[in-house]
């Protein structure tokens, strides 16, 4: 991954993401494009603005740092293995289990910014939708999952209040990645009996194949703003977790660059253009980190 720092005669000349600090003109200010490779780091005190990475021919967006997390109201029980979606103010989570060896459950609570409250149950027990921040508090979608000893692929719409059945995928499959709204909607990747490369597309009643992803994988998390523009990273291909991401356009996914680190079932919210993981595991330890996503590279 290179990134462009200056131009000579010659053309430009580049240098690897992280490299040694070197300026770039953007509007009236200079730039430290080593803490342009993606969103900067927390060293970094560049501001908001638009440069051109000659390298990759791609406008490339740098944004500040938001100021760190704060303790928000917890969630009226433990669970995992669930899915989620909407803004930090109107948030809602559904689906899951409330620990190891505990079947899956139907719940559904919605979060106001301060504090959670429950929500009308699913139509089923589930656990293992396709996770990604999907949908919104009052047009919400749940998609596919896992009911033991069978996958699912049925789809589920949330109004707010109550849930109703929608259009039936084309297989059943859990553990993918999932994006986009309530009418439109993408599903990728997941697992069945083994490891799944195929795109499922929602148009609010019924879905249809897309493109297939790069690297076929598990416990992969996704997010962006509708069908035709999303990113999924992360998960576990074979066995291997790994750090591989790509971004769909509605019909064919793209490589981008990798996330610093190998991991599965991490959390995932925003657009193709910007987008954050957080938590997340490898093999033998769970995160606390939080990447962010220029749709190109992390940080």
């Amino acid at each position: 991954m290179a990134v462009c720092y200056g131009i000579s005669q010659t053309g430009p000349t580049c240098m690897c993401a992280g490299g040694n600090p070197c300026s770039a003109q953007l509007g009236k200010g200079a730039l430290n494009l080593s803490c342009l490779s993606g969103i900067p780091d927390p060293s970094c005190t560049v501001d908001r603005g638009m440069w051109f990475d000659l390298c990759s021919t791609k406008i490339r967006l740098a944004v500040s740092n938001g100021s760190g997390w704060s303790a928000g109201g917890a969630m009226p029980y433990n669970i995992n293995q669930g899915n989620g979606g909407g803004t930090q103010n109107a948030a809602y989570h559904y689906g899951g289990t409330l620990g190891t060896g505990n079947p899956a459950v139907s719940c559904t609570a919605e979060y106001n910014g301060s504090t959670w409250s429950a929500g009308g149950a699913l139509p089923a027990i589930l656990r293992f939708p396709f996770r990604g921040c999907v949908g919104t508090q009052n047009a919400g979608i749940s998609i596919f999952g896992f009911n033991a000893p069978n996958n699912l692929n049925a789809t589920y719409e949330y109004n707010g209040t109550s849930w109703a059945t929608g259009g039936s995928g084309g297989c059943t499959v859990r553990n993918g990645a999932a994006f986009g709204t309530q009418n439109s909607a993408a599903a990728a990747g997941g697992f069945t009996s083994v490891d799944v490369v195929g795109t499922q597309e929602y148009n609010g009643t019924s879905w249809s194949g897309g493109g297939n992803i790069i690297t076929g994988r598990q416990s992969v998390s996704g997010a962006g703003q509708s069908q035709n523009t999303g990113w999924m990273a992360g998960g576990n291909d074979g066995g291997v977790i790994v750090s591989c991401a790509e971004t769909y356009n509605g019909t064919s996914w793209s490589t981008t660059g990798a996330l610093p680190s190998v991991q599965q079932i991490g959390g995932s919210t925003g657009r193709q253009s910007y987008g954050m993981m957080t938590g997340g595991r490898n093999a033998s330890a769970i995160f606390s980190d939080v990447y962010l996503y220029d749709g190109y590279l992390w940080t």
